[in-house]
């Protein structure tokens, strides 16, 4: 907060590089990480109302397309970094500490490990980092129509060629019965790709998304 008030008041701040430096300025976000909703849903053993989640999420999908028609990739999608409001079903994509340009490099150890797509496991060529981003995003949708973190399983799964991406999460939706969860499987299917040049990108899944909620 001190750092914010300074930029506002100065609009400048020093730098300990020789390098530009960067502050990306956000409105304080109401309600707590999406993270700690899911958390609370695992612990508890409840389920998450997904019609009431589905606006925020298309809303975060637009916000990753802006900056990947921009030629940015956030890098470090997950339920951390999305705020979610309670009462409105309201959400906002935060942390933009590691977005870089694409296509670009990245190091295997940057991000969270159980978002990490396959290609990052041992590449460091040169890649659409967006791609990456839709990986994640994928991830974060399971977690929500799950209610409960990803398995060790499912990190396991990513490094082999044992199944495939959709076999996998065939096996997990016959846990869930309900029809509100059916569009985000369709996300989940095209999101959750092992082959990169397969994998659905942000307007694909903008699509999925409302297509459903404008039918409402």
């Amino acid at each position: 907060v001190s750092i914010v008030d300074f930029v506002r008041s100065s609009h400048e701040i020093e730098c300990t590089t020789k390098k530009p430096c960067y502050v990306v300025e956000l409105k304080r976000c109401k309600g707590r990480e999406l993270f700690n909703t899911v958390e609370c849903c695992a612990l508890y053993r409840r389920t998450l109302d997904l019609d009431t989640m589905l606006p925020g999420l298309l809303g975060v999908a637009k916000a990753l397309q802006f900056m990947h028609t921009n030629n940015f990739a956030h890098v470090d999608v997950s339920l951390e970094n999305i705020m979610y409001d309670d009462d409105t079903g309201n959400m906002v994509l935060i942390d933009f500490g590691l977005a870089r340009e694409t296509p670009g490099r990245l190091d295997v150890k940057c991000g969270k490990h159980n978002y990490r797509p396959p290609e990052y496991i041992s590449s460091t060529n040169l890649m659409d980092l967006r791609l990456r981003d839709s990986w994640c995003f994928g991830v974060c949708l399971f977690m929500l129509v799950f209610a409960r973190m990803v398995a060790p399983a499912f990190v396991d799964y990513i490094n082999t060629d044992d199944q495939t991406t959709e076999t996998f999460v065939d096996r997990y939706r016959c846990e869930v019965n309900h029809s509100k969860s059916n569009v985000i499987f369709r996300c989940i299917d095209r999101l959750l790709v092992k082959d990169p040049k397969r994998r659905a990108d942000m307007a694909e899944v903008i699509d999925i998304l409302s297509s459903h909620t404008h039918s409402q």
